[in-house]
């Protein structure tokens, strides 16, 4: 934690400004691309749902976390998780959240100008109960546009390298994701939810 600032938080916002090391960025880009040409990424048109292939247009890569452990090279995750996961006591230790929290999966999301998911939405829904908070990690930034905007709060966040978002999962959180407008916008993005979620190789924070 002694290598960049401390979190900014907002309306129950954490922002913590260049977090991950640039590299460890890149690196996780270039894997994502990796696994983008042996066809194990999916588009809104691939997987068979309307709705999703009318609002939303990017690439994404679900990743359980079993395979964050035992198929992604350990220099490459190791660190992420761990500032991750320091992000995550911050923001605990700033809101007195004392609830213990797993992570089980995560994606990485690849979006082109115009692209993006931009209907506003929240991540805690009747299907998703356990999702008590979302996060976000930059790993590469467009040109132009791209932020990720709070509808309640009237925020928007830039893309910045490295930048790690932790905020409420809850429906006082709708966001969304504005378009790039000019260059390609990659993210990785997941959910803490609450312990009762816990299985498998669930990781317990």
């Amino acid at each position: 934690m002694s290598k960049w600032n401390l979190g900014e938080y907002d309306e129950f916002i954490g922002l913590y400004k260049k977090a991950v090391d640039p590299k460890i960025c890149s690196q996780l880009v270039n894997w994502f691309k990796i696994a983008h040409e042996q066809k194990l990424t999916m588009t809104a048109q691939e997987d068979g749902n309307i709705l999703s292939a009318t609002q939303r247009k990017d690439t994404v890569l679900h990743i359980p976390s079993y395979l964050s452990r035992n198929c992604l090279p350990i220099s490459m995750m190791q660190p992420l998780w761990t500032i991750l996961i320091n992000c995550l006591k911050e923001y605990k230790k700033e809101y007195s959240y004392t609830y213990r929290l797993v992570s089980d999966a995560w994606k990485i999301h690849s979006v082109k100008p115009g692209g993006g998911y931009h209907i506003w939405h929240h991540e805690q829904t009747a299907i998703t109960p356990y999702r008590v908070m979302a996060w976000l990690i930059i790993l590469q930034a467009p040109k132009e546009g791209g932020e990720t905007e709070f509808l309640l709060h009237s925020k928007r966040y830039d893309p910045v390298v490295g930048n790690i978002l932790i905020w409420p999962g809850s429906w006082t959180h709708k966001h969304r994701g504005n378009p790039p407008l000019k260059g390609e916008k990659v993210y990785a993005t997941g959910w803490f939810e609450t312990q009762e979620k816990i299985g498998d190789g669930t990781n317990v924070y």
